[in-house]
C-alpha cells in the first residue's frame, strides 16, 4: 500500500504540474498572438503613412541610467531591450529612419538629465539631441 500511495501522490503532483504548464503555455501563446497583432498593426500604420507621403521617423527614447542598468541585468526586460534592434531593422524593411536608443550613455546623459526613470528634463532633451542650450 505504501507503493500505491506513493504512485497516487506522485501522479497527482505530476497532473497538477502538467496543468500549471498547460496554463502557462496558453498564457504565453496568447501573449505571442497579441504581440504579433501589435507588430502587424505597426507595419500597417507605417505603410499607410508612407502611402500618404509621410516620411516616417521612429524615435527611441533613453531610460534613466540606473533604470537602464537594472534592465540590462534583469531577464524580464530582455524582450523590451530587444525592441531597439527591431525598430532599427524597420529601416531596411520599410525605409523608415530610426533615431535614438535606450542607453542614455550613448547620448552623454546622466541621472541628472532625468526627472524619473523614463522622462528626461529639458537639459536631458538637449543632451539627447546633441544640442547645446542657448545661454539666456
Amino acid at each position: 500500500t505504501d507503493v500505491v500511495n506513493f504512485i497516487e501522490s506522485t501522479t497527482a503532483a505530476h497532473e497538477a504540474s502538467l496543468h500549471q504548464l498547460q496554463m502557462e503555455n496558453s498564457r504565453l501563446e496568447q501573449q505571442l498572438m497579441e504581440a504579433n497583432q501589435y507588430i502587424e498593426e505597426l507595419h500597417q500604420t507605417i505603410a499607410m503613412m508612407q502611402a500618404d507621403g509621410v516620411e516616417v521617423v521612429l524615435q527611441i527614447a533613453p531610460f534613466h541610467p540606473i533604470y537602464y542598468a537594472y534592465m540590462e541585468t534583469s531577464p524580464e526586460y530582455t524582450e523590451i531591450l530587444a525592441t531597439e534592434d527591431y525598430f532599427y531593422s524597420l529601416e531596411d524593411t520599410f525605409g523608415v529612419q530610426c533615431f535614438g536608443g535606450y542607453d542614455p550613455t550613448d547620448f552623454g546623459m546622466t541621472g541628472a538629465d532625468f526627472y524619473d526613470a523614463q522622462h528626461p528634463s529639458a537639459e536631458g532633451i538637449y543632451a539627447y539631441f546633441g544640442v547645446k542650450r542657448a545661454e539666456p
